[in-house]
């Protein structure tokens, strides 16, 4: 899919969501698996969240927590 014309030079975004579950990757873990690393010709960033509903209504709440950040292996909001 990278490799489509359409597509060339567009940003990857990769949505974490599910953060609280004891299972769930974070975004070093992530960043291997997906060998993100390896990606040079774009911008990429894995955005870590939690959604919940509250009265109905969908509501994001971004992992901005430093210690847990760093805990889980990456230093920025922006990785690739």
């Amino acid at each position: 899919m990278l490799d489509s014309e359409d597509l060339k030079g567009a940003a990857i975004l990769i949505y974490a969501n599910k953060q609280d579950l004891p299972d769930a990757m974070n975004a070093a873990e992530i960043t291997e698996k997906m060998s993100l690393t390896e990606i040079k010709d774009r911008e990429w960033h894995i955005q870590v969240d939690i959604a919940v509903y509250f009265n109905n209504n969908l509501i994001f709440r971004f992992k901005r927590d430093a210690a847990r950040r760093k805990a889980q292996g990456y230093k920025k909001d922006w990785i690739g």
